[in-house]
């Protein structure tokens, strides 16, 4: 068992890396569209296709078997892996269950009413009141919700 506080939401607080720091020291900051005809737009995609080719080569990829969706923040990254989500399972008549901490991101929460509407299960997995995982509780709603989808 851990006794140290974990931060588990470190993106928008990290500290930056020497490596981007120097390139923000650098003042080169590409920001036309990748899909522009004209030079920096081009510019723009090959730094971003050199960038999905380092990331498919570092984890050994396949382009054929997986996809990278670039996302300019949190909000949005979540509510594209929500809705997708819900989207492919309702599409392809799979269950999906949603199982959501009280403590996590705003627009998660309030995609609940959202994803029920797409015939999605959504619940809440039980915490302390000082944020901390009931990991027996949770395991029980796990096994229960995965012994459902398997007698239906």
């Amino acid at each position: 068992m851990v006794s140290l506080p974990l931060y588990l939401d470190y993106n928008a607080t990290s500290p930056l890396s020497r490596s981007v720091k120097s390139e923000l020291l650098r003042g080169d900051f590409l920001f036309a569209n990748p899909a522009s005809q004209h030079q920096s737009g081009k510019h723009s995609r090959k730094i971003i296709n050199q960038a999905t080719q380092f990331i498919f080569e570092h984890f050994h990829l396949e382009s054929k078997t997986h996809r990278l969706i670039y996302q300019s923040g949190a909000t949005e990254g979540i509510n594209t892996v929500i809705k997708g989500m819900s989207e492919y399972s309702k599409l392809n008549k799979k269950k999906f269950v949603f199982l959501v901490s009280p403590l996590d991101h705003s627009c998660v929460l309030e995609a609940e009413d959202w994803l029920v509407s797409m015939g999605a299960e959504f619940y809440f997995y039980p915490i302390t009141e000082r944020g901390e995982v009931l990991w027996d509780e949770l395991s029980s709603l796990l096994k229960e919700k995965i012994n459902q989808d398997c007698t239906t």
